[in-house]
């Protein structure tokens, strides 16, 4: 499950907020998940993987001096508690 994925990554940079190649796996996860949730209709999954693909292309484009690890897991939560929405409905 996509979830699964994006907790090993979350627990990777956990360790090492500096890992890049997890920065980058975390991008294309939510780059991927905004693109299918707003193709079959789920804005708000869409919106909030958008947030996180937003943040991350501003690392990753060095726009950002610091790489703040609390952002990034508070995103991550949202985007986890939109998809929990969806499921629950």
């Amino acid at each position: 499950m996509v979830f699964s994925n994006i907790e090993e990554i979350k627990n990777q940079l956990l360790q090492n907020k500096d890992n890049y190649e997890y920065l980058k796996k975390l991008y294309e996860v939510s780059h991927s998940m905004m693109g299918v949730s707003g193709m079959f209709g789920f804005p708000t999954l869409s919106n909030a993987a958008y947030e996180l693909e937003f943040y991350l292309k501003s690392v990753a484009d060095n726009q950002l001096e610091n790489i703040d690890i609390k952002q990034i897991i508070e995103l991550i939560y949202k985007l986890k508690q939109s998809f929990t929405e969806i499921e629950m409905s």
